[in-house]
């Protein structure tokens, strides 16, 4: 179609649009969501409707998650949303007092333990946090389980669709920084991945950008939530731990300065068949000093 007949197509779209709002008794209310998944067409009409809404009992509502990455002229389009809305709202984490009234209102009790939980594996995000509570509802009698390590069957779905978007290299990182932990240096993921440093700040551009890691700064990098970590472990296969915990352990055993036995023992259990029978004993001094010193 040229670029006469998209026009057409737009503006006569547009009308639909508008003549059902005049005809409706309360005005008409347009709401578009995930506006970053969308195609060009559709964000033309959005532009296209934008510049129509004076004098007609219409509203639009789109939502758009800034990190994903948009490409071509969609993104072009996109960008010239922000000049014609009347109104934008940037969305910011859910804050104790909101987390508190969520969990109020699908019928739990908001101790200050349960926010703080909610909070710290959630990141404040409202669909992770609406999506723990309702696992949390149904399984009260194992709230301590569900808090701590459960993970939301919807939540490990979207942050599969959203590992499926990046680049293979920026997935394989993002899978061998889950099974290290919910932060760490960049240098100890660089020799985890047996990857070299430079590569490796690269690759790791798309995740930050995505909204799945953030920069900590001097060199680290964190997982914006806990529930996204966990989420990606969950979608690991036993061997793919497997291998990433071997090398995981044989590098902070390596490592010029010793190793945490916390840090040790964790990735022990995954590394520890793949290991000799030296290396299994010296393990077991970890796990038993990792006890005993209760970190």
């Amino acid at each position: 179609m040229g670029q006469g007949g998209r026009h057409r197509l737009l503006r006569q779209l547009a009308e639909v649009w508008q003549r059902a709002a005049d005809a409706a008794p309360g005005g008409l209310l347009l709401a578009l969501d995930d506006l970053h998944w969308a195609d060009l067409g559709t964000v033309l009409l959005l532009i296209e409707m934008a510049g129509r809404l004076a004098g007609h009992r219409m509203a639009v509502v789109a939502t758009l998650r800034p990190g994903d990455p948009v490409a071509g002229r969609v993104a072009e389009a996109l960008g010239e949303l922000p000049r014609l809305a009347r109104l934008t709202l940037p969305l910011t984490r859910l804050d104790d007092a909101a987390l508190t009234a969520l969990t109020q209102a699908v019928g739990l009790t908001a101790t200050a333990d349960l926010v703080a939980q909610l909070s710290r594996r959630t990141g404040g995000n409202p669909f992770f946090a609406t999506q723990l509570l309702q696992m949390l509802a149904a399984n009260a009698a194992n709230a301590p389980q569900v808090l701590a390590v459960e993970v939301p069957v919807h939540v490990v779905e979207v942050v599969r669709r959203r590992l499926a978007r990046l680049p293979a290299a920026t997935a394989g990182l993002l899978e061998v920084a889950a099974v290290l932990g919910a932060a760490g240096a960049v240098e100890t993921l660089a020799a985890t991945a047996g990857r070299d440093l430079g590569g490796v700040l690269g690759d790791l551009e798309p995740a930050v950008t995505s909204g799945l890691l953030a920069d900590a700064g001097a060199g680290r990098w964190r997982f914006v939530h806990a529930l996204v970590r966990d989420a990606v472990v969950d979608g690991l296969g036993a061997r793919r731990r497997l291998d990433i915990n071997a090398s995981a352990l044989a590098v902070l055993r390596d490592g010029r300065s010793p190793a945490p036995a916390a840090e040790l023992a964790r990735h022990s259990p995954g590394g520890l068949p793949l290991t000799s029978r030296e290396d299994a004993v010296d393990l077991c001094r970890h796990l038993d000093r990792a006890v005993d010193t209760g970190i």
